[in-house]
């Protein structure tokens, strides 16, 4: 085999790895706990969240990391996902509670040392960070391209393919 069926070979295959991608569905689904959901996307797929409260009368709110970047999102709702690193976690809302504590002191007096107690209070704030109720997060991936940038690979495919073509052409007129 010469070189110009070489590089026709080459800019076949090369230009059908531009054209083909896997369209089938691929779902899976998570339920959010107290730990985070970590995921990452990579550039070829395509991608789609449903975030996904039981049926209650509550309502669910999640928080979503991308790439540093967090936003507040209420269930249940719909979001397309790009390249990246995502983390989902469940939203943890906070109150201010009144409280009273006991402290106990040493104080020292000239017939010896006597411990009292004291009762302070003190405002704190209380994070809500177990979920009462489930969150799904229904993970889809409805496209998955072979290479990153198609029109790239199509363009390098289509230049080896013409390329080949012309270097057959050459050397069957015995030119190369």
């Amino acid at each position: 085999m010469r070189i110009g069926g070489l590089i026709l070979a080459l800019g076949v295959a090369i230009l059908s790895l531009g054209v083909v991608s896997i369209n089938t569905h691929e779902a899976t689904t998570f339920v959010l706990t107290d730990k985070p959901l970590n995921m990452s996307i990579p550039p070829t797929a395509r991608a789609y969240i449903n975030v996904i409260e039981n049926i209650t009368n509550v309502t669910a709110y999640v928080i979503i990391n991308y790439n540093g970047q967090s936003s507040i999102v209420e269930a249940p709702n719909t979001l397309l996902l790009t390249k990246g690193n995502y983390k989902i976690e469940v939203y943890k809302e906070g109150y201010f509670a009144k409280v009273r504590k006991i402290i106990n002191q040493t104080v020292s007096l000239p017939c010896g040392n006597v411990t009292e107690q004291k009762i302070v209070n003190q405002t704190i704030y209380i994070t809500t960070s177990n979920t009462t109720y489930p969150i799904y997060i229904h993970l889809v991936i409805y496209k998955m391209n072979i290479v990153e940038d198609k029109l790239l690979t199509e363009i390098i495919g289509s230049i080896l393919f013409i390329s080949g073509i012309i270097l057959i052409a050459l050397e069957r007129i015995n030119i190369l």
